[in-house]
């Protein structure tokens, strides 16, 4: 399968990923196999709707290694998705 065919399938089954069914399982581990600097590059090319599913799922430590590779446009949008959470990345924040 290339590269290019795999994410479409990303593209296409992304409520599978998000329900966490075994085809959803399947891509979703393929996906975070790959090199963060590939999982970024797909993340800022794909519609917003799928980045804003597929981001919160990355463990902190990869959300942060695609983070750094994230054009400013789609940091903004993963700042804004984790910041309900934990967040990704808080140069501020004082206990």
């Amino acid at each position: 399968m290339t590269q290019k065919y795999f994410f479409y399938e990303i593209e296409e089954h992304i409520d599978d990923i998000t329900k966490k069914t075994d085809l959803g399982k399947k891509l979703f581990s393929a996906l975070i196999a790959l090199h963060h600097a590939d999982i970024a590059q797909f993340l800022s090319n794909c519609p917003t709707n799928v980045f804003k599913k597929l981001f919160p799922r990355f463990t902190t430590a990869l959300q942060l290694k695609i983070f750094e590779h994230l054009p400013s446009s789609r940091q903004a949008i993963a700042m804004k998705i984790t910041d309900d959470n934990e967040g990704i990345y808080r140069p501020f924040d004082i206990n």
